[in-house]
């Protein structure tokens, strides 16, 4: 019996035309770039402070990044 193989990842990977799933897909790099993991993605939202300042904001579930140590 072969042994089964552990379940990996899926990175997102850039799609043309499609500007909500690439800004997941830029969020999920740069979770993982910075130490994190991203395992659910989801839920493009938007986070008002006043009548033009805002931020974009992305759901995720996973561990966290770490902030870097400063010296």
């Amino acid at each position: 019996m072969p042994k089964s193989s552990k379940r990996r990842m899926t990175r997102l990977r850039f799609r043309k035309n499609d500007p909500a799933h690439n800004l997941m897909a830029a969020t999920q790099h740069w979770i993982l770039a910075n130490g994190g993991t991203a395992v659910v993605l989801g839920g493009v939202g938007l986070m008002r402070e006043s009548e033009y300042k805002y931020q974009v904001c992305i759901g995720a579930l996973g561990r966290a990044p770490e902030k870097p140590k400063s010296e």
